[in-house]
């Protein structure tokens, strides 16, 4: 079995920068439907409940 060549720019400073990017774009998306859901159901703990369940199941 021939062993696989990883692409150029693949490489664990790559992975880092885009699980770190990945992480401040989620968290950003929770945060923004956190407010909205806030301002809509006036319960700050519900809105963060519901928030989370949405951003994992990916609704």
């Amino acid at each position: 079995m021939s062993h696989l060549l990883m692409p150029s720019w693949f490489s664990t400073i790559n992975l880092k920068r885009y699980a770190e990017e990945y992480s401040r774009e989620y968290l950003k998306q929770q945060n923004e439907l956190e407010k909205q859901l806030e301002a809509h159901y006036q319960d700050k703990a519900y809105a963060q409940a519901i928030a989370r369940e949405i951003m994992m199941r990916g609704d």
